[in-house]
């Protein structure tokens, strides 16, 4: 896709696309939002705009978290995979040591493999896809899910 024409068309039916998958996850409970999802999509693939209002931008997938916005006022924004990765490793790198929290061994070995179970599914690959946005993440789910397996008997040493 080499025409910027075609770049913007494409991004604009991705943006819809992901809106309509966003929108079949509350299907059962608000049908009007999947039906006007799918009338923004036939109407992005026919080149015209939308005519549904979205309260923010979409969270695609390869590139922001799908569990939080980030606030600036009333303005909900996506927050980018890469960003998240940084903050994250800038307050570990902060983390002040024990404070008294508990885990039993079976949990540190829940917790460490559901780290490594989003690791796998955020690096470039099958689950993910081509993107490297989910790179950084990887990495410090990777990290922080060692640090607990390291202290059960799956651990590494």
């Amino acid at each position: 896709m080499s025409d910027p024409d075609d770049t913007v068309r494409y991004a604009r039916l991705r943006d819809t696309a992901i809106r309509v998958l966003d929108a079949l996850g509350t299907a059962e409970a608000d049908p009007e939002t999947l039906r006007n999802a799918l009338v923004d999509l036939h109407l992005t693939v026919d080149d015209s705009p939308a005519v549904t209002p979205f309260p923010h931008a979409p969270q695609d997938p390869a590139r922001h978290l799908r569990s939080r916005l980030k606030y600036e006022g009333d303005a909900a924004t996506p927050v980018p995979l890469e960003e998240e990765a940084t903050d994250l490793n800038r307050q570990l790198a902060a983390d002040r040591g024990e404070r008294g929290v508990r885990l039993t061994e079976l949990q540190g070995m829940i917790i460490g493999n559901l780290l490594q179970e989003l690791a796998a599914r955020v690096r470039p690959g099958a689950a993910f896809g081509p993107s490297r946005h989910g790179e950084s993440l990887a990495e410090t789910a990777t990290d922080l899910s060692w640090r607990l397996l390291d202290q059960t008997f799956v651990g590494r040493g």
